[in-house]
Parts: structure tokens; C-alpha cells; sequence
């Protein structure tokens, strides 16, 4: 008799997700797990499609937290139609829920239906409520920074849970510990915890999402604004920020209300358009007209828009924000995660633990977004490793594009040539990155045309490294690193140059030396994260009244 097979919807993407479910469901040694995360980020459709051809003893749909997981109920009750013999919902937490259809038909399917049919009163209730907010920015106008800052109030508002590694978990921490390195005593309300960020240095606030919607796309965001008001205002008003600084959220504004209830200025860290972000990378927007609005409201009223790039620059002023509200703040890098000691040593061990001691490796780290490139890094390997055959690949994180990524791979007979670790928490990157000979920042164009937005967060961690670098000649990363000095620059999405440039430096050690010295004291002197949140004070200090 074959061991049980049990198929798990890797519903928040749990790096450790096997070892998770075997504590939490005490399985037997011999029980196979399938991890499915395929059937994350994909349309309704599919989703069915996926789940009604699945065959498998045991389904478990594995969340960071039900009380807050988005779709957790409507999932479950879908969950039904998989041909199981048992069926779960279960959490980081340890809670589990057995999935039938007498716990799940009465119970479930009343809620599910309950928020689809109150949707439309929460609609109308945000358009009325967001008309009266426009009307009041109106007459207060902007609010000028005190003289003297003493104290900072961070709010994270996003509704990503259980996230352990990627840009933003970087760039959160970044600024929170940024401020705290320039002397400020920091606030921090957030809707998760936050890697990378010790609690005990901050005045910290969860703050999670009420629950009244969780299966309805858009409307846990949107129900989020009043809820995360109420329950900052108090802790706000008693701490005393002299400013707020909010990471710009999907459908969120209550950092504007709460910097107008306190009479205290907004800085708004603006990383582009969810707008554009889900007509191009993303499954369609249900609300677009109130997302643009609150974007619009967003930007406009802001007292400071702190962005990553002068392309995003353009933008803002092409709405007609005022150019000395803007600042252009590229990302950064924390320099105590790349200490040359520390650095050696976590190479060593990871290539050792690896196996890849004597080989020449290209590293790359991401969340395999559509704009990183993946696809042509995993089509570059198979001419890479046929010049070289002594290069494998590391390629750490994990993502929406993965499936693909191995299927390119497969197809190209290099899967022996490639080393996928999945995602790794943040503060273990550092070592990864170090366990490379080169790293590649292969970025994309956008595919609607439109000037490439962003500044990676990892193209600091690269340089920091102190590894040779080859990267897509794209925007602001043309601008941050110089063709020959601190990277070897290549025409996005040329898959040819790509390997050409990965084989040279693979074939020159000194070569990669040298820019990796160069690309490390670049970071090392302007892009560390104290610099970043100094250059955010300076700019407020000249907005002061």
C-alpha cells in the first residue's frame, strides 16, 4: 500500500510549509506531501479547474493566520468539491478546521454570501465617505513639518501576511531602523511583524484587519481604513509623532485622515500605481474608480512623497504635485547584514552545505516577479554552462513565475546545472548572495511600454556583496551602476548578451574583483538606509513652517 498523499495549497507561501504541516497534523513519517503553489496568484477559473482535477487522500489549505487570510472561508467551502478523502484548513498557529459539508454548508457559505450581499452598502458607503475626505484636503490644505522632529510614527498598512522575505520586508525594515540609526524614536503600527525589526527598540503596535470582509477581493482593504483609524489614533495621539511616514498600500488612505485628525504632516513612500500594477502584472481590479480615487487623493495631499526613481518623478508631476514636495529616494542596504568577516564565513558554510565548493556560480535572489527576468536567467543557463562547465546557478526566492522557471529548465536538459532553494528569510540572504561569484539583475521592461519604475531593493544587496554584478541597463539601474566600473550592463531581456556577459565574468576573476570592490563601497558611502532616512529629514526640514 502506497503512504498517504496529501496536496496542500501553499495559500501564503510558507517556505517551510512541509515541516510546518508535519508538527502541526503530526503525520506519519512515510505520508507524502505535494506542495502546490501553483495554485497561488492565478483567476477564479483556474483555480477551480486546478482543484476539481486534483486526486489525492488529503487536501489542506495551508494559511499564516484564518483570521485575517483573505478568501480562507469561500476557499474552504470550494475546497469540497476535491476529490479527498479529508479535507483541512489549518495555520501557522497551530488551529485546524476539518472541512465538511455539514461543518462548512451551514456555517461558511451564510458568511460568504453574507459580505458578497453587504459588498454594495460598503461601496457606497467608501464613495461618500472618500467625497467628504477630497472636500475636507480641500480646506485644511498641506501641513508644514514642526522645526525641530523628535519622534517618527510608521504606519505599515499592507495586507500581506507572513511575508519573511522580498523587497518590502527590506525596505519596512530599512526605513524603521533607518530612523531609529539617525536618533529617532519610532512608532510602529502595523498589521503584521515585521522581520527584521526588534520590537523591543520601537514602540510597536499590531493592528490586524477586522475581519468583517475576507471574501470579497478589495474589500478587507477598503473595510481596513476605518478599522485601522480607530484603533491608531488613540496609540498616535499618546505617543506624539512629529510626522507620519506610511508605505502606500492597495486602496488605502487612513494615513491621510490620521495625519489631518492629529494636524501632523503625511510622508507618503509612493512605489507606483496599484492601478497599473494590476492592469499589467496582476487578475483586474473589481473597484477600479475608488482605487484611482485614493491614489489621486493619495499623492495630492500628501505633505511629502518619497519615490525611488525620477521616472516615477515624471509621473507625480504630470498629476501636478509640486516638484519640492517629491523626493527621489533611491532603495538601500542595511551594511551590518554584509560585513566582509560575516560575509566569508556564511560563503563557506552555504557552499559547503550546497555542494558547490568548486564550482564558479551565478547567484540571483528575488520573488519572481514578471518584471525581474527569471525566465531569460533560466534560459541563459544552458549557454553559460556548455562554455562553462564548471558554473552552476543559485537562484534563491520563489514566486508566481517558478513553475515556469522550471519548466525552462527542463526543457533545456540544465536542471543538474541549477540550484532553487525557494525563499529564504531576509536576514539569511546576505550569506546566499556572498555564495555566489556573480549575480545577475536581469530586469525586464514593462510590458505595456511604459519607462521602467522601479529600483530594486536587491541591486543594493548585490553591491553590498561586493560580487560581480550583470544587470539590465534599465532606468535607474543604469543610473546606479556604471557599465565596466561597478557592473557589466546589458540590453533588457537580450538573453544572448546576458550569457555572454555571465560567461565573461565567470572567466574573469579579476575582472569581477574589481567591479565587486567598486560596486561595495558605492553602497557602502550613499545607499545604506540611515542615508536614505536622512535624506527623507533633510527634505522635511525644508518643508517646515
Amino acid at each position: 500500500m502506497k503512504p498517504p498523499l496529501y496536496s496542500v495549497f501553499n495559500f501564503w507561501a510558507d517556505p517551510n510549509a512541509e515541516e510546518n504541516i508535519r508538527r502541526v497534523f503530526n503525520l506519519p513519517e512515510d505520508a507524502r506531501i505535494e506542495i502546490r503553489n501553483d495554485l497561488r496568484g492565478i483567476t477564479p477559473r483556474k483555480l477551480l479547474s486546478k482543484l476539481l482535477s486534483l486526486e489525492t487522500d488529503g487536501f489542506i489549505i495551508w494559511a499564516y493566520d484564518m483570521d485575517v487570510q483573505h478568501s480562507i472561508t469561500i476557499l474552504s467551502v470550494i475546497s469540497l468539491l476535491v476529490r479527498a478523502k479529508e479535507k483541512w484548513a489549518a495555520d501557522f498557529t497551530g488551529r485546524k478546521k476539518r472541512l465538511t459539508w455539514t461543518n462548512e454548508i451551514p456555517k461558511d457559505f451564510p458568511r460568504v454570501l453574507g459580505e458578497f450581499l453587504s459588498g454594495p452598502f460598503e461601496i457606497n458607503f467608501q464613495n461618500r465617505h472618500i467625497s467628504n475626505l477630497e472636500q475636507d484636503l480641500k480646506e485644511t490644505g498641506h501641513i508644514a513639518f514642526p522645526a525641530d522632529i523628535e519622534r517618527a510614527g510608521y504606519l505599515r498598512t499592507d495586507h500581506s501576511f507572513g511575508l519573511l522575505a522580498g523587497g518590502s520586508v527590506g525596505h519596512v525594515a530599512g526605513v524603521i531602523n533607518g530612523f531609529l540609526a539617525n536618533g529617532l524614536p519610532v512608532q510602529v503600527l502595523s498589521t503584521d511583524h515585521l522581520p527584521l525589526v526588534d520590537e523591543s527598540l520601537v514602540d510597536f503596535h499590531l493592528v490586524r484587519p477586522s475581519g468583517r470582509f475576507l471574501n470579497v477581493n478589495e474589500l478587507p482593504e477598503l473595510d481596513f481604513n476605518r478599522h485601522f483609524e480607530s484603533e491608531a489614533f488613540p496609540l498616535l495621539a499618546a505617543f506624539g509623532p512629529s510626522f507620519l511616514y506610511q508605505r502606500y498600500s492597495y486602496y488605502n488612505y487612513a494615513g491621510l485622515e490620521l495625519s489631518r485628525r492629529l494636524k501632523i504632516p503625511l510622508v507618503l513612500e509612493y512605489n507606483g500605481s496599484f492601478v497599473w500594477v494590476e492592469k499589467n502584472w496582476g487578475v483586474g481590479i473589481r473597484y477600479p474608480d475608488i482605487l484611482n480615487r485614493i491614489e489621486d487623493l493619495s499623492v495630492k495631499n500628501a505633505d511629502l512623497i518619497v519615490i525611488v526613481s525620477e521616472v516615477m518623478r515624471d509621473e507625480l508631476l504630470s498629476k501636478g504635485i509640486d516638484n519640492e514636495r517629491i523626493l527621489v529616494n533611491p532603495n538601500g542596504v542595511e551594511p551590518s547584514y554584509y560585513e566582509e568577516a560575516k560575509l566569508r564565513k556564511e560563503r563557506d558554510e552555504i557552499r559547503e552545505q550546497l555542494g558547490i565548493e568548486n564550482n564558479v556560480v551565478v547567484g540571483f535572489i528575488g520573488t519572481f516577479g514578471p518584471w525581474h527576468g527569471v525566465e531569460q536567467l533560466a534560459r541563459a543557463v544552458k549557454p553559460v554552462t556548455e562554455r562553462v562547465p564548471e558554473a552552476k546557478f543559485l537562484i534563491v526566492g520563489s514566486g508566481l513565475l517558478m513553475e515556469k522557471v522550471k519548466e525552462i529548465l527542463k526543457n533545456d536538459g540544465v536542471e543538474d546545472r541549477v540550484i532553487l532553494t525557494g525563499v529564504v528569510p531576509q536576514h539569511e540572504a546576505s550569506g546566499y548572495l556572498a555564495a555566489a561569484d556573480v549575480l545577475a539583475s536581469p530586469h525586464v521592461p514593462n510590458p505595456d511600454g511604459t519607462r521602467f519604475f522601479g529600483s530594486p531593493t536587491k541591486l543594493f544587496e548585490y553591491m553590498a556583496a561586493g560580487r560581480g554584478i550583470v544587470a539590465s541597463s534599465l532606468e535607474q539601474i543604469g543610473e546606479i551602476l556604471e557599465d565596466g566600473k561597478t557592473a557589466l550592463m546589458v540590453t533588457p531581456g537580450d538573453e544572448k548578451e546576458l550569457a555572454e556577459s555571465l560567461v565573461k565574468l565567470l572567466m574573469d576573476k579579476d575582472l569581477r574583483d574589481s567591479l565587486g570592490r567598486a560596486a561595495r563601497a558605492e553602497a557602502l558611502s550613499k545607499y545604506t538606509w540611515k542615508e536614505n532616512t536622512r535624506r527623507v529629514l533633510d527634505a522635511a526640514s525644508k518643508l517646515c513652517g
